[in-house]
């Protein structure tokens, strides 16, 4: 007598069935843990979907004229966006929790789905995993943010990679660029693929002043005899926001001397942001670093930026508050 054989083979319904929990438990996350969104972000969001609304898709974001996304503004988060555009008519916080219990749902039918193709029994169960774990995920699904669109594209690319399912591959990949452009920063610093026969050719300083004629020509020159000690082909550019001293006068003059001086003069609407932001739509390389006019930042952190640089990051950031940072004198006594 031969055994009987039991295949694993969900019902027909077994997968509206899990799609109607996932939509009551994120409901119950959304209307019922959640009285209002957590954080400032949602309330962003919400904003942009009523920018785009009046404006069509955003290339620049003119509302914040000091910051540098003025005029370098582009949507990472499109689509996410667009969601709350059928619910204009509702109330900003009622929207946000629709959206936000829809796309937590379809994160777990995501994970659900790519389980129960792999025929991993239980799969329902297992896809409530990441909610049951830990207090700080049921925290991160509550939140109404983009990465659980982006969690459930990456999902089923993976899982299309490894199954060889190249039709989804392609819609998902297709997809993916709209719904959001997550750089993961390590450590501060951003890392992408550079070609090491192609080195970054030279790095441009921008340096706002304003009254600085106490301290300015010595910063210039501590500056450019670090970046010549180091071999580092460079430009120092002083925008003068504004000053009433000596401080143009004295950059005319340091400029005789050290040809890569440029000093230019803001000819915009004053103030730091502004004038950082002027700089850098100046700027004719591609390789930038800020700092501050009274030399409060130390020039040979430009070298170990421009160094680390050259090893292939899109960006470096120093902070006083991580290993091996720190002030000295700050503040003054």
């Amino acid at each position: 007598m031969g055994e009987e054989i039991k295949s694993f083979s969900p019902g027909r319904w077994t997968a509206p069935c899990w799609a109607a929990v996932y939509l009551f438990i994120a409901g119950v996350i959304q209307f019922y843990f959640v009285s209002v969104p957590w954080d400032e972000d949602t309330a962003y969001h919400v904003a942009v979907r009523h920018l785009i609304q009046l404006h069509g898709i955003l290339h620049t974001f003119p509302w914040t004229p000091f910051s540098w996304l003025s005029n370098h503004y582009a949507d990472k988060e499109l689509l996410f966006h667009l969601l709350f555009v059928p619910l204009a008519n509702l109330s900003w916080i009622l929207a946000a929790k629709i959206v936000g219990m829809f796309l937590e749902a379809v994160m777990l039918f995501a994970i659900y789905f790519v389980l129960r193709q792999e025929k991993v029994r239980f799969a329902g169960l297992w896809a409530l995993l990441p909610l049951i774990t830990a207090d700080i995920s049921v925290f991160r699904f509550s939140l109404v943010r983009p990465q659980p669109m982006s969690i459930t594209l990456a999902l089923l690319f993976l899982w299309a990679v490894s199954r060889g399912r190249f039709v989804l591959l392609a819609v998902v990949s297709a997809i993916y660029p709209w719904s959001y452009l997550l750089v993961r920063a390590i450590g501060g610093r951003v890392k992408t693929a550079v070609n090491s026969e192609d080195p970054l050719r030279l790095l441009s300083v921008i340096i706002p002043a304003r009254d600085e004629e106490g301290c300015i020509c010595s910063t210039v020159e501590h500056l450019h005899v670090e970046l010549r000690l180091h071999g580092i082909p460079h430009e120092i550019k002083i925008i003068d926001d504004g000053s009433t001293d000596r401080t143009w006068e004295l950059m005319q003059d340091l400029k005789q001397r050290i040809t890569e001086l440029q000093p230019i003069r803001n000819t915009g609407a004053n103030g730091f942001g502004r004038a950082v932001s002027f700089g850098l739509d100046r700027m004719t390389e591609d390789a930038v670093v800020v700092m501050m006019g009274d030399e409060s930042d130390d020039c040979r952190d430009v070298v170990r930026y421009w160094q680390e640089l050259q090893n292939g990051y899109d960006c470096v950031f120093g902070s006083r508050f991580m290993k091996g940072g720190g002030v000295i004198d700050y503040p003054p006594h």
